[in-house]
This record gives structure tokens, sequence and C-alpha cells, in this order.
């Protein structure tokens, strides 16, 4: 069986590619997202954090946080149009199975008293799924609805945030070997950035 929370994890990770990536340039832009080589935030020059968790230690507004929730897999057991491997004699050496899951993947942007930066924030994400996905197609997932998410206030790290986002619909597949190993081969990234 496949490791939904690793799956769940992928996914995220490459919401978070794109975003950060979307941020990063063109040197201009206003909320600029800057790491060092390390990995790391550069809290000195960066003017958004962009990751799966709110920042503890550096309170740092405005904030992305992107989570995902678990769908429901889906796992096709038939022949799937030659994903059998044969040998010369026409005997299957090697069988493949298709499994999918559509996951609903949570934009949200905090901010202190900022609704300005967090609704030019959104409508930048927006835009970028809109017409750019290349780090979501690459790691095998399809973006296929987006939605936004209501006004919010939760209290963080001693203070008031204002919290709003968009909501993405995606689907991802990839096939299993049923041999031995890691049943993931399409979706192979993963982001580590210490806060």
């Amino acid at each position: 069986m496949s490791n939904q929370f690793q799956i769940n994890r992928k996914v995220r990770d490459a919401v978070i590619l794109n975003l950060r990536r979307l941020f990063s340039t063109p040197p201009d832009q206003k909320y600029k997202y800057v790491e060092l080589p390390s990995g790391e935030y550069d809290f000195d020059n960066t003017k958004i954090v962009i990751s799966d968790v709110i920042p503890q230690e550096n309170a740092f507004w405005p904030c992305i946080v992107v989570n995902t929730v678990v769908g429901q897999e889906q796992r096709y057991l038939g022949p799937d149009g030659g994903s059998e491997i044969k040998d010369h004699t026409g005997t299957v050496i090697a069988d493949n199975m298709l499994s999918s899951i559509p996951l609903t993947v949570s934009i949200q942007v905090y901010t202190i008293d900022d609704t300005i930066a967090r609704d030019e924030i959104i409508d930048q994400i927006y835009q970028q799924f809109k017409t750019l996905t290349d780090d979501l197609a690459t790691n095998g997932i399809e973006l296929w609805r987006d939605s936004f998410v209501a006004e919010n206030r939760v209290f963080i790290n001693d203070r008031w945030a204002i919290t709003a986002g968009i909501q993405l619909e995606v689907y991802t597949e990839w096939t299993q070997d049923l041999g031995p190993g890691t049943t993931l081969a399409k979706i192979p990234i993963n982001i580590s950035v210490d806060l």
C-alpha cells in the first residue's frame, strides 16, 4: 500500500516550491522571498515566509502556510494498457498498478492588520496557478479546480492575525511496482527549510 502521508507531504512540497519560485522573482518583487544557500530563510532580506508551518521563533508577517488534506486513494487493479513487463516468451515478469489521489491543498496567507498586503499576495498566488504550474506538473500533480477561502482572524504568537487564502483541488497519480521498494515513482520532491 502507498503511504498517504508521504504523498500528502510531496504534493504540499511541490506547491511550496512553486510559491517560493513565484515570490523569489522578479527582482522588484514587493513580497520578495529570499533564502540562504544553506536553504534557511534569509530573515534579513526576505519579505515573506512560505512554509507548511507558521514560524514560532521568528514571528514574520506576511506568511504563507500550505497544508494538504488527504483525499481518497483510487487503485486500478486490472490490466491498464501496457503496464506489464514481459520477457521474450510472453511471460509477465513485472507488473505495475496505477494509483491516484485527489487532494485539497489549502494556501493560507497570514498578515497582521494588513488586508491590502494579504489581498495582493492572494491575487499573485491566484494568477500563478492560473498560468504556471510547472513545479506541479513536473511532480505528477494536476490542478483541476481552485476556490477562494473566506477571511478569518486567528490568535497566533500572542497577536491576532488576519487570514484568507485559496484552496486548490489537485489530482496526482503514480505507478506502483508490485515488487519490493518504494511505491512512489513520480513524486520525487522534498522541501526542507529551517525556520
